[in-house]
């Protein structure tokens, strides 16, 4: 439940209009999560989607021409983000480099 906090909370902050969290631990809480993403939804707006991150993976790679294009511009993206926490970049860099390489 705590990534559907902390997007809550980003939410308010940020104004985005979709916010998508992508997890590989799996969704836990799932009834207090909904809780949260239909109040975002009805104060806000803003539409949270909670999905598991291989199998949102698996679904999009299909639609990409070209996988390597798709990568490189993907790191070149997190490299650049200055939200992302360093952890982040680097689990992200070990999931590259364990499955698409």
């Amino acid at each position: 439940m705590r990534p559907v906090r902390l997007a809550e909370q980003k939410i308010y902050d940020f104004n985005p209009q979709r916010y998508y969290i992508l997890s590989n631990a799996g969704v836990l809480d799932q009834e207090k999560n909904q809780v949260i993403i239909e109040k975002v939804k009805q104060n806000h707006g803003c539409q949270i989607i909670l999905n598991g991150l291989l199998p949102t993976i698996k679904y999009y790679l299909r639609l990409i021409v070209s996988l390597d294009d798709f990568v490189s511009i993907y790191l070149d993206m997190i490299e650049n983000d200055t939200e992302l926490q360093e952890t982040h970049k680097l689990i992200c860099n070990e999931f590259i480099e364990k499955y698409l390489k």
